[in-house]
C-alpha cells in the first residue's frame, strides 16, 4: 500500500521546522543563555478596573532570572516583584491597591512568578505560551501568559508576555463589587537594550 501524505499536515508542520532555522541564524552557538533580571531589563505591570477609575501600575523593584535556548525553543523565567514598589499615578488608587483588601503589601511584601515556555501550533500558527505559577498574598495558582518574541535582524531582543486572571483566586476582595475581579498583567524582558525600538517583530499572539 502506497503512503499518501496529507498536504494539510505538511502545512502545519512546516512552520515548526522553519522556526528553529530562523532562530539559529542569529546565534553563534546553540546553547542556553542566562540573563539576570532587574529593574533595568525587566518590567512588570498590572491593569485593573474599579468604580474609582482604572488602575495602571508598574513595579519599580523587579528581580529574578531568565534562561533560554532559542534553538530548542525553551525558556525558564523566575521573577519577583516587591509589592510596595508598585507605582500608581493617583495616590488614592495606590492606597487602595496596598490595602489589606487587595494586595496587602504590609503582610505580603512579594509577588513571585516562575514558569517555562511552551511552543505550540494553533490555527496553523506557531505561538509561545509562558506556563507557570503566580504567588500572591501567599497563595500560588497556575497562570498562562501569551508571549511575543521580538526580533531585530534575527536576534531575539525582547520577550513581552501578557495574561488576564481572576484575582479572587488569590483571596483579593472585590470590595462589594467596586473592584473588577479580572486583572491584566504584562511582563517585558529586554535582552538587547541597544536594539532599535522600531525593530521588526515576530509575534506569538493567538
Amino acid at each position: 500500500m502506497s503512503h499518501v501524505q496529507r498536504p494539510g499536515l505538511s502545512r502545519r508542520l512546516l512552520p515548526l521546522l522553519l522556526i528553529p532555522l530562523g532562530l539559529q541564524a542569529g546565534m553563534a552557538r546553540a546553547e542556553t543563555q542566562h540573563l539576570t533580571l532587574d529593574g533595568h531589563n525587566a518590567r512588570s505591570s498590572l491593569h485593573a478596573k474599579s468604580l474609582l477609575g482604572d488602575v495602571d501600575g508598574s513595579f519599580g523593584q523587579v528581580s529574578g532570572s531568565l534562561d533560554y535556548d532559542l534553538s530548542a525553543q525553551t525558556c525558564k523565567v523566575d521573577m519577583s516583584m516587591q509589592v510596595e514598589s508598585l507605582q500608581v499615578g493617583r495616590p488614592i488608587m495606590r492606597k487602595l491597591m496596598m490595602s489589606s483588601a487587595l494586595l496587602d503589601a504590609g503582610k505580603y511584601p512579594t509577588m513571585h512568578f516562575t514558569g517555562h515556555c511552551v511552543p505550540l501550533v494553533r490555527n496553523g500558527k506557531v505561538i509561545t505560551q509562558l506556563v507557570g505559577d503566580l504567588t500572591m498574598r501567599d497563595q500560588t495558582h497556575p497562570v498562562t501568559f501569551i508571549t511575543e518574541m521580538i526580533f531585530h535582524h534575527n536576534t531575539l531582543v525582547k520577550l513581552r508576555s501578557s495574561t488576564t486572571f481572576d484575582q479572587r483566586r488569590w483571596g483579593v476582595s472585590t470590595m462589594l463589587h467596586t473592584v473588577h475581579p479580572m486583572v491584566s498583567s504584562t511582563a517585558e524582558i529586554t535582552l538587547d537594550a541597544d536594539a532599535p525600538a522600531t525593530s521588526a517583530t515576530r509575534t506569538a499572539k493567538t
